[in-house]
């Protein structure tokens, strides 16, 4: 992702965390952002999946793209058609993409607290993701003093953006001007 992003009008503060990777899958050129707040309860599996992928030398992405991406593809478990995960799969399967990709997830730390946030905040879940799972996902109000507001869409994942993107949108437009989400 390359520039900054401007809000126009006088918008209040938010808490945005930008999933950039979405914007190697999106083939429009618009860019939603998922809101997010910390701290972040990992489930088990998720932290070996940590694990896995800050293991040295690329080997996350040799596994990942070995027989043609078959465990990349299967991280979508079917929650996305087969042509837009073969779109996702061919890019990050350029030189440096999915090392790229990888590397938003090797720089977080999972155990890193923040302090309490103190702007509006907007979170988004999916009540069936794989990688945020119920506890963090209604716990995460503990950590916000601002305005806050939890959306779950039922039956959507960890894929949202692709698969709710039209919700999200309106979700983040009445967030961001004021309406309650």
């Amino acid at each position: 992702m390359t520039g900054a992003v401007s809000l126009p009008g006088n918008w209040p503060p938010i808490t945005l965390v930008g999933f950039a990777l979405w914007s190697f899958f999106q083939p429009r050129t618009s860019m939603l952002f998922w809101m997010l707040s910390r701290p972040i309860r990992i489930r088990r599996y998720d932290r070996n999946t940590f694990t896995f992928f800050k293991m040295p030398g690329q080997v996350a992405e040799a596994m990942l793209l070995e027989n043609d991406a078959a465990r990349l593809r299967a991280v979508y478990q079917g929650k996305l058609s087969e042509d837009q995960i073969s779109a996702n799969v061919q890019r990050l399967s350029e030189p440096g993409v999915l090392t790229a990709a990888l590397n938003w997830y090797r720089a977080l730390d999972l155990d890193a607290r923040i302090g309490p946030i103190r702007v509006s905040t907007l979170y988004i879940w999916g009540d069936q993701d794989i990688a945020l799972g119920r506890t963090a996902a209604e716990t995460t109000q503990r950590y916000v003093m601002g305005q806050y507001h939890f959306e779950v869409l039922p039956g959507f994942s960890h894929w949202l953006q692709d698969e709710a993107s039209e919700a999200i949108g309106n979700l983040i437009t009445k967030h961001l001007s004021g309406r309650s989400a």
